[in-house]
């Protein structure tokens, strides 16, 4: 390993400030000394949550268990193991865990674009991944890791909360894996001036050297408890995570969700008892001053701090300002900021162990208050960067100081012999505390097909990038926050691209930094001079003054988007703080979703276009439901879950692959709402737009192919369902032949976007396509996406929604936070959705148990849908414990004169179902009472419901579940059309393998259709499941259940008069089994009979082995009979005892 002692040079030039405090700490690795720790102090507390208190032994076996786990996977010594993580309490098990069994942690930021992601594996040659909180890889990633493992030493994601047992049972062991104290520990990525991340490569004895020499410095100890609250990608995050390992502290974690309320945040702090906290000045501004209960200490990082801030602060407690970077496992140097102190901060003295040298370009060293490049020797300067030798000789140079880390940031020592830092020497900037190297940014431009050369600057205190295209007009057209935000994370991607036919170049040939800067004027003041509309209205004004201060430009136009005039995810939550105080309540995915004043008071008013009048049939406004799907697409989420699929096999005489065609353009044709596609207008409002049928191509979204077996047709139908449509091109539908070799099979299937069509549309489109595949003249249908949007918004501006306003508060706001806790989960619910497909299951009912539940219904006055909603709550009850329930259930808002429209109709609302009664017939009654109840107030779109709930319970909800409910029951159409005279006849074809996914965000969507079979009408009930939280068996135990209990129902309605039993019959059947076992005949003989027989069949297979040799069954039966017979004549009677 390279020497990082710091060395005095011979002749002692005025370096005593130089130099920090010299200690010799033990020589162990950072485990280790968290190991003593937890000897000696087993029982103190290591982890505070909400949840409880996890003390140090506890933490030392939780990481026990995970180091067993990685090491069964054969990780070798110093193997990278990723950590995909957000913020998390289970980041310091996961830490520990990796170092004790001898692997070198990475932690890898969820919020990353998955493609840094997977470079950062690829660049680490990571095959092991471990994921907290439920979160799951990105595809890239999972890629990556998969292309680095093999045969031997596969690929694996580990979670801790689902360890296997042997793990488990080797918590209190702790791995026998020595190694030196400056062995590798860590890589932690840091933006690239190459156009990717670098890696820099951190020892052990430089995470000690942190730990200890702050735990030193700022005398922390047991009685603290720390924040855990920073990005872990973050070296300031890494202090965090390192400094109470050595020190006896506790961790207190914070979740990203308090991380955007920091008046949550500080409440948290406050219950907790959170002693140091630290944080960027950034962040820090946002807590406004406040000083929670407990709180003794702030240390700050990652930016220059704001004097006046820091001294407020240090008028309350300690406040330590450090100034630092990743290369040397964190701090360079650091001060304790004087209350009474005017003028600018300096960045203090170097840290313990290190020695900071301010050079000339010669290598030698500045006067005292002369400027020079900052270079730093000692304990904490890393190894270098990861396959990067070039650049590590760059920046790790040799010096007569010792090996030294060049900052490429300018200082000089003030007269109180304290380090002054003045900027940068190279292209590394800072935006919101973390460092950004322009030209990571500049070369990720390069790869744009239209830009020849590309420089990137910070101006104003917000980035801006310049690219010279031979295209100007159409690379500024470019939406380069789309292109940038798949590599880079957000806090790199520009608030303005500038593009230009030529780059500004000055005389001596090198681009012009004077001219480039007004280029970046130029183009953050571009949406202003090129005529934007001011704000209307008092609540787009009061918005706008909110920007205006938060992001200090001026003016902000209604339609200028939050990200271009300089907006961050930071800046975000100051929005909301601004806007709660002003009486708005707008949580910070709202703003960032919204992206412009006129939309952003759009969605806190909810108050759409009243105007009432008949409906336009080219365009109009969105529906509230429509524009959460645009949401959706905009915010990339999972597109899948957005498509209604149908797979039909094709019987009868097939049509010729021309006639099909002719079919698909003429449904086209018939329907205005598949030919409807979206945008957003001037103002940011969506809205919908019908393209005529002659602007279609004749074959519009039709395809035809061949596959040799049904598995292939699967996959290439897949492929179809899973493709994202743009939702601004029309149509939103597509469709197909399938032609499968295998069995001469055709299938017909079609895919379209839940935005234009429900359940019954799909129906519509079936039938259509049959009917014209038959020759038979369709008229024009009437247009459902308007009919829908006239009717919605005639409905939002009537008192008929205030009136549903009232019902959904009282009903909702009434129920107890039991109603809303999330159901038993086989695996923790994700962040953010994983956007996997599962299986589809379903179980049929036959005739007889179907008519016998119809009877039922009748006879307690319900509908089918009812009895089958009450038999699901009895079932979720069951399951998940609740007593107050709420179920999702789609109601269908189709006005007169639209039965053949094609249109989205449907609203997905929550069914309250009160606590269960004694009988079940009374629950089957309140079901029916609280579906019609729903039904009665479906007028209100479900997603508005959902908001406004959580604005008025916001912690009532579990922050990563998208709906009032997870559990869903809909009724479906039949799915099966025939024509009897010509035989042609359309049905569903599961296919083997398939997959779906659960819409509207559900984790159980369960739905009822009817069918029809040889013997007789029947129902299937169907059920799309989570795969996020759910494994397979689980789902499959749940619709089995479902469909049980409907059958037993069937077959005993005298059930009705009594409760739902606990078990099953078959289930009590199960348990009796497990409870008494397998019983057998006994034979009718005793033992030693039974053993004569054996001696008889098999005289001379061993019977006794000893080391002196093996007796056969025949030998032992002779002697036990020559035992017998002497015991005979000794006078032994039957039964009587004798002692051996």
């Amino acid at each position: 390993m390279p020497d990082t002692t710091p060395h005095l040079p011979n002749d002692r030039i005025h370096l005593s400030g130089s130099f920090g405090p010299l200690r010799i700490w033990p020589d162990l690795r950072l485990h280790e000394g968290f190991e003593r720790l937890a000897e000696r102090h087993p029982t103190a507390p290591a982890a505070v949550t909400e949840a409880g208190i996890l003390d140090y032994a506890g933490l030392d076996a939780a990481a026990n268990a995970l180091a067993h786990a990685l090491l069964a996977l054969g990780l070798n010594r110093e193997e990278p193991v990723g950590v995909l993580a957000e913020r998390s309490g289970d980041l310091p098990q996961a830490f520990l865990g990796i170092l004790k069994a001898g692997g070198v942690y990475v932690p890898m930021v969820a919020d990353l674009p998955p493609e840094r992601l997977a470079n950062m594996a690829r660049q680490a040659g990571m095959r092991l991944l471990i994921a907290l909180d439920g979160l799951t890889p990105p595809d890239a990633l999972a890629g990556a890791l998969s292309a680095n493992g093999n045969t031997k030493r596969p690929q694996a994601v580990l979670r801790p909360e689902s360890l296997d047992g042997d793990s488990l049972a080797k918590s209190a062991e702790r791995p026998n894996r020595p190694g030196p104290a400056n062995g590798l520990a860590v890589i932690l990525f840091t933006s690239g001036s190459t156009g990717q991340p670098k890696g820099v490569l951190i020892q052990h004895d430089a995470c000690v050297n942190l730990a200890l020499g702050h735990t030193e410095a700022q005398g922390v100890g047991p009685g603290d408890r720390v924040l855990l609250s920073t990005s872990p990608g973050f070296i300031l995050g890494f202090r965090e995570l390192c400094l109470p390992l050595l020190s006896g502290a506790a961790y207190v974690p914070a979740s990203r969700a308090l991380i955007d309320d920091p008046a949550r945040l500080l409440d948290h702090m406050a219950r907790l008892g959170v002693t140091i906290a630290l944080f960027t000045p950034s962040y820090l501004r946002l807590l406004r001053g406040a000083v929670p209960a407990g709180l003794r200490m702030i240390l700050t990082a990652g930016e220059r701090p704001n004097p006046d801030d820091a001294r407020h602060y240090a008028r309350h407690l300690d406040y330590w300002n450090m100034h630092g970077a990743t290369e040397v496992c964190g701090t360079i140097c650091m001060h304790k900021v004087n209350p009474d102190g005017d003028g600018p901060l300096p960045s203090g003295r170097p840290f313990t162990n290190n020695a900071v040298h301010l050079l000339d370009r010669h290598g030698n060293e500045v006067p005292d208050g002369v400027v020079g490049e900052i270079h730093v020797v000692g304990r904490g300067v890393s190894r270098g960067y990861l396959n990067q030798p070039e650049l590590s000789a760059e920046n790790f140079v040799g010096t007569r100081f010792g090996r030294a880390y060049r900052t490429h940031d300018l200082g000089r020592w003030n007269e109180n012999g304290e380090l002054e830092t003045l900027g940068r020497a190279d292209d590394m900037v800072k935006v919101s505390g973390q460092s950004v190297s322009l030209g990571e940014i500049e070369r990720t431009l390069l790869r744009h097909p239209l830009v020849s050369r590309a420089a990137a600057l910070q101006h104003q205190g917000r980035l801006t990038a310049i690219v010279e295209s031979v295209d100007p007009e159409v690379a500024q057209s470019e939406d380069w926050r789309a292109f940038l935000g798949r590599s880079l994370p957000a806090y790199m991607v520009p608030a303005q691209v500038r593009a230009v036919a030529r780059m500004p170049i000055s005389s001596a040939g090198k681009t012009d930094r004077r001219a480039l800067l007004a280029l970046a004027e130029e183009a953050l003041t571009a949406a202003r001079s090129t005529g934007g509309t001011p704000p209307q209205g008092d609540l787009e004004r009061a918005i706008a003054a909110v920007w205006e201060e938060v992001l200090d430009t001026r003016p902000v136009m209604r339609d200028d988007p939050f990200f271009a005039i300089g907006g961050t995810s930071l800046l975000a939550i100051a929005v909301g703080q601004r806007l709660h105080a002003l009486g708005h309540v707008v949580t910070v995915p709202v703003i960032l979703a919204s992206q412009t004043v006129q939309a952003l008071a759009r969605r806190i008013a909810e108050q759409p276009d009243e105007d009432a009048a008949p409906p336009d049939l080219s365009e109009g406004p969105a529906t509230a439901g429509q524009e959460d799907f645009w949401i959706a697409a905009k915010l990339g989420l999972a597109a899948a879950g957005s498509h209604v699929v149908r797979v039909l096999s094709v019987r009868g005489p097939v049509p010729q692959a021309e006639r099909w065609r002719a079919a698909w353009a003429a449904l086209l044709g018939r329907h205005p709402a598949l030919r409807t596609a979206f945008h957003a207008d001037a103002e940011g409002r969506v809205r919908w737009r019908t393209v005529p049928a002659n602007a279609l191509p004749p074959a519009a979204g039709f395809s035809i192919d061949r596959c040799h077996v049904p598995e292939e047709a699967r996959e290439l139908i897949a492929g179809y369902a899973e493709t994202p449509f743009a939702l601004t091109k029309a149509p939103l539908a597509r469709a197909g032949l399938m032609l499968v070799e295998s069995g001469n099979e055709t299938l017909f299937w079609f895919v379209l976007h839940h935005a234009v069509v429900d359940g019954q549309s799909a129906r519509t489109v079936q039938e259509d396509v049959l009917a014209l595949l038959l020759g038979r003249p369709l008229p024009p249908a009437p247009h459902g996406i308007a009919l829908a949007a006239r009717d919605e918004a005639r409905h939002l501006g009537s008192h008929r929604a205030e009136q549903d306003r009232a019902f959904w508060q009282a009903k909702l706001d009434a129920l107890p936070l039991e109603a809303f806790e999330e159901l038993p989960f086989d695996q923790p619910r994700p962040t953010t959705p994983g956007g996997r497909s599962a299986p589809p299951l379903a179980e049929r009912l036959d005739a007889a148990t179907t008519a016998a539940l119809t009877a039922i219904a009748k006879a307690q006055g319900v509908g089918l849908h009812g009895l089958l909603l009450a038999i699901l709550a009895a079932e979720t009850r069951r399951r998940g414990g609740q007593t107050d329930l709420i179920l999702g259930t789609g109601v269908s808002l189709r006005p007169a004169g639209s039965e053949d429209a094609v249109g989205h109709f449907v609203n997905l609302v929550p069914v309250v179902l009160p606590g269960a009664t004694a009988a079940l017939a009374a629950q089957v009654r309140a079901a029916q009472d609280a579906l019609t109840e729903a039904v009665g107030h479906a007028g209100l779109p479900a997603g508005l419901i959902q908001r406004e709930f959580r604005q008025r319970r916001p912690d009532a909800l579990p922050t990563a579940r998208p709906n009032l409910f997870a559990v869903a029951l809909t009724a479906n159409p039949p799915r099966t059309s025939g024509d009897p005279a010509s035989g042609l006849s359309l049905s569903p074809r599961r296919l083997p393998g398939a997959l779906a996914h659960p819409a509207a965000g559900l984790d159980l969507a369960f739905s009822h259709e009817p069918v029809t079979a040889e013997d007789g009408e029947g129902l299937e009930l169907a059920l799309l499941w989570n795969p996020d939280v759910y494994a397979e068996a689980t789902a499959r135990s749940w619709l089995a259940g479902f469909a049980a209990w409907a059958r037993w129902l069937a077959a005993a309605p005298a059930g009705l008069d009594s409760p739902l039993p606990a078990l099953l019959p078959e289930e009590e059947a199960l348990l009796d089994r497990w409870e008494h076992g397998k019983e057998r005949p006994r034979p009718d003989r005793r033992a030693h009979e039974l053993f004569e027989e054996i001696a008889a069949r098999r005289p001379d297979r061993p019977a006794v082995v000893t080391r002196s040799g093996a007796q056969t069954y025949g030998a032992l039966n002779r002697d036990a009979d020559r035992v017998a017979t002497a015991l005979l004549r000794c006078g032994v009677a039957r039964g009587r005892p004798w002692r051996c």
